[in-house]
C-alpha cells in the first residue's frame, strides 16, 4: 500500500489510523486480498472511529459514473452512493466534504484496478477533487 508515493505500508495491522490521510492507495496483483482489505478497512473504519465511511464497489458502481459530463465531485460521489441531490443525507455529505462537519468523511474505492482506464481517469479526478477539500 503506498500513500501519496511518500509511506508504504506492509501490513494490514498499518492501516489502522491512517484516516487522517488524504488519499491512500492499495494496489497489488490480482488475488491478493485486495477488495477484502478494501471492505475489511471500511468496516473496521466504522467501529473504530466516529467517521462516515462510504465503501464504493468500483465494479458494481461504474455504470453510474458519469464518463461524459463533468459533474460537480460532490455530485459525482453522491451518485455513486445512491444519495439524491437536494435531500437530508446529500445535505450532510455536501457539509462533511465541504468542512468535515458534521463527520469527518472516509471514502473507500474498491476495484479500482478492474475497471477501464476511463473509469480510473474519473475516479482519480474525483479522488484529487475531494482530496482539495477538508
Amino acid at each position: 500500500m503506498v500513500d501519496g508515493g511518500a509511506r508504504q505500508i506492509l501490513n494490514e495491522k498499518s492501516l489502522r489510523g491512517i484516516t487522517d490521510e488524504k488519499v491512500v492507495v492499495i494496489f497489488g496483483p490480482s488475488g491478493m486480498g485486495k477488495s477484502l482489505l478494501s471492505s475489511r478497512l471500511a468496516q473496521d473504519v466504522k467501529i473504530d472511529e466516529t467517521d462516515w465511511v462510504l465503501h464504493v464497489d468500483l465494479m458494481e458502481k461504474r455504470k453510474s459514473l458519469n464518463l461524459s459530463i463533468s459533474l460537480d465531485a460532490i455530485e459525482q460521489l453522491a451518485k455513486l452512493c445512491d444519495l439524491k441531490v437536494g435531500t437530508f443525507k446529500f445535505s450532510l455529505l455536501e457539509n462533511s466534504v465541504r468542512n468535515a462537519k458534521p463527520c469527518k468523511l472516509v471514502v473507500i474505492f474498491g476495484g479500482f484496478d478492474l475497471v477501464d482506464v476511463k473509469c480510473r481517469q474519473v475516479v482519480m479526478t474525483l479522488a484529487l477533487a475531494l482530496s482539495t477539500t477538508q
